[in-house]
């Protein structure tokens, strides 16, 4: 089944659809029901691709149907909507509210006109296309003397240059769309002029900058589009089609936080929000045990006087270069705005202020304390997440900043091979996490065999890694 023969319009399809898109969206059933037919998951998750259409994350509750046995339980209700129906209606929220005599919720779809401030701003990777991008950057980075650390000297720098850019961004691809339009109907209106009188030579070059413009500003709206809807295999230049909107809005309507449950009680607000999420995390990661255990009399590896004057030798230029151009322009940013993007296509300007950072840090061995500043992105763990347990906090940080982070992590990796015991499979190159899962099923497998008793401890370094 195809879009191509509906058309668009704003589509709001809304029921019990009998199939889920996701193993997750049933339980307490038996492992075949709970992956559904052989062909439910397949079938009803390229119903949804092929139309087009976005399916909104549920709250209040997970499951939307109950068996009589209290049990089994699904999500089989869902409302599907289309990207032309999200424009119109914005900020969409869908509640799944309790059930009374019947075995499936009932589900209310409600909108909210919600203001969460100003976004903060983001480097565009198609900027680096346009004729005067270069020009623009580089007259106001040598125009914007200032004195001190060079980490402080090329913060400000950076926020100055933001300002400066959201100007420049607002006039030069501000309106996009009507710009767009615009252009077509200058073209069209000289195409008509050439069937009957033909153009003039000013005209004819007039035609061909009209359509040089509307390919650029359609390349660089297509551009926008796939950096935000970061798939690592697409390459900015692919056509601009609805698959990257429909992308954009469904990774947009799974990330967005509408509510929150704190205890029993819903968090709507923005304000009520953002105080939720300070609240838990400074509870989260707060130290509260003031005894804490000491490791004395124990004798961990130390590092090598060779590998000790290899690690605190001054930084290379060599080195720094390396780390940039390995690094992922794509990726996003910190509190400054900018990728790794922009760092490469402006290395030539930089790299002598970057070197002089790295310096000044070889000699005393700190930053300025906002230097580190980052965001912190709530991911989802689980298809519809309603308290803050839900989510994986991740730091955002700098351009700068992670600069000296690589570089500093490329040097540690070639020591911790040996300060980090054999026994620990994971996260250091050259190991895998497969290779612990292996070894304890082997041991289990041995004691079965055997009879042997076997203790086996699991322990989740909860706020080490993966909350």
């Amino acid at each position: 089944m195809s879009k191509s023969g509906f058309g668009r319009g704003e589509w709001c399809v809304v029921g019990d659809f009998n199939a889920v898109l996701h193993c997750g969206e049933r339980k307490g059933l038996s492992l075949a029901d709970r992956h559904g037919s052989s062909t439910e998951l397949i079938e009803f998750g390229e119903f949804v691709r092929d139309m087009e259409l976005v399916d909104l994350p549920v709250l209040g509750r997970k499951f939307t149907w109950f068996h009589s046995n209290g049990i089994a339980m699904s999500r089989i209700d869902r409302v599907l909507v289309s990207e032309d129906w999200l424009r119109a209606w914005v900020n969409p929220s869908l509640w799944v509210l309790p059930r009374s005599i019947s075995d499936h919720c009932p589900l209310v779809l409600r909108f909210n006109s919600v203001d969460w401030g100003p976004r903060p701003f983001r480097f565009n990777n198609h900027w680096l296309l346009h004729k005067d991008f270069f020009r623009l950057v580089e007259e106001f980075w040598r125009n914007c003397n200032l004195t001190g650390w060079m980490a402080f000297i090329l913060k400000e720098k950076l926020k100055g240059l933001k300002t400066h850019l959201r100007e420049w961004n607002r006039e030069t691809y501000g309106m996009v769309d009507s710009k767009i339009a615009k252009l077509i109907s200058d073209i069209n209106s000289l195409d008509i002029r050439s069937e009957v009188t033909g153009l003039l030579e000013g005209e004819v070059a007039l035609r061909k900058n009209l359509f040089s413009d509307m390919w650029h500003l359609r390349f660089s709206k297509a551009s926008v589009l796939a950096q935000r809807a970061r798939l690592r295999w697409l390459r900015e230049g692919d056509a601009n089609s609805r698959y990257f909107h429909a992308t954009i809005n469904s990774r947009g309507k799974k990330n967005f936080i509408r509510a929150l449950r704190v205890g029993e009680e819903w968090m709507e607000s923005p304000v009520a929000i953002r105080q939720a999420t300070v609240n838990f995390f400074k509870l989260h990661f707060a130290s509260v045990q003031w005894s804490r255990p000491n490791l004395n009399g124990i004798s961990f590896p130390a590092v090598l006087e060779a590998d000790n004057i290899w690690l605190t030798r001054p930084f290379s230029m060599e080195e720094i270069e390396v780390v940039v151009k390995e690094s992922d322009g794509n990726k996003s940013p910190g509190p400054d705005g900018f990728n790794f993007a922009f760092v490469k296509a402006l290395w030539s300007i930089m790299k002598g202020e970057i070197r002089i950072m790295f310096d000044q840090f070889h000699g005393i061995g700190t930053l300025p304390k906002s230097f580190s500043s980052y965001f912190v992105a709530l991911i989802p763990k689980v298809n519809s997440p309603f308290s803050l347990g839900d989510f994986r906090p991740i730091s955002l940080l700098g351009c700068f900043y992670k600069i000296i982070a690589k570089v500093l992590t490329t040097r540690l990796a070639r020591v911790m091979d040996s300060l980090v015991a054999s026994t620990q499979s994971a996260f250091l190159k050259g190991r895998h996490l497969v290779d612990g899962v292996v070894v304890v099923n082997e041991i289990v497998d041995l004691a079965r065999r055997t009879g042997q008793s076997c203790l086996i401890l699991k322990v989740d370094f909860e706020k080490a890694y993966d909350s």
